[in-house]
C-alpha cells in the first residue's frame, strides 16, 4: 500500500504497509531498525476491492502495531531507530519496492499521512471514525497538530506523483 526506503542501492526498506495475497489476504506493517525487519500482521483477511479499509500503523520505539478500521490487530516487539528518515529515498504509494522488485497494490488508496510520533490506539480509532463520518478525509483537529509531518490527500485526479499538503514532499 505504501513503502519507504527501497530506492536503488538501499540495503532494504525503512517501513512498509502491504497487503499480502500469498499470506492469507492480510495487511502487514514491516519496519526496519538496525538492519533487522520486523512485521506486525493483521488478523482479518480482506479481498482487495471488497470494501474500504482504514489502515493505521505505529512504532513507539518498543513495538510496531497495525490497526484495521480503528482496532489493533497485530503487534511485534522491535527497538531501535528507523533506518531512513522521511526525506531519504523514495516514498511510494501503491507499490512495494523499486528497481525490478516491485509489487503493485491492486486497489485504491486515499489520504496517506505520517506523524512524527506514535499515535495512541484512541487517536487511531478517532482517525478511522473521522474518516467514516467526515467524507473520507483526515479530521481538521488532527491536521492542525505540529507532529503531522506529511499528508498526501491523493486528490490530483491524474498523474503518478503526489505532493503532500504539509511539507511539499513528493511521493510516487
Amino acid at each position: 500500500v505504501v513503502s519507504k526506503g527501497r530506492a536503488a542501492g538501499a540495503p532494504g526498506l525503512s517501513y512498509a504497509i502491504k497487503w499480502q495475497d500469498d499470506a492469507g489476504d492480510v495487511f502487514k506493517f514491516d519496519i526496519a531498525t538496525g538492519g533487522t525487519v520486523k512485521t506486525a500482521t493483521s488478523t482479518t483477511a480482506f479481498a482487495v476491492g471488497s470494501d474500504w479499509v482504514h489502515i493505521g500503523a505505529t512504532y513507539d520505539g518498543a513495538h510496531a502495531r497495525i490497526y484495521i478500521n480503528g482496532k489493533e490487530e497485530g503487534s511485534t516487539a522491535v527497538t531501535g531507530s528507523i533506518n531512513y528518515g522521511l526525506t531519504d529515498d523514495a516514498f511510494i504509494i501503491g507499490k512495494l519496492g523499486l528497481g525490478g522488485s516491485e509489487r503493485n497494490f491492486n486497489g485504491l488508496v486515499d489520504d496517506v499521512a505520517i506523524w512524527g510520533v506514535a499515535l495512541s490506539a484512541d487517536e487511531i480509532s478517532d482517525l478511522w471514525m473521522g474518516n467514516t463520518k467526515s467524507s473520507g478525509t483526515i479530521r481538521p483537529d488532527m491536521v492542525k497538530r505540529a507532529d503531522l509531518k506529511a499528508w498526501w490527500k491523493l486528490d490530483e485526479g491524474t498523474g503518478n506523483t503526489s505532493t503532500d499538503a504539509i511539507n511539499s514532499l513528493v511521493a510516487t
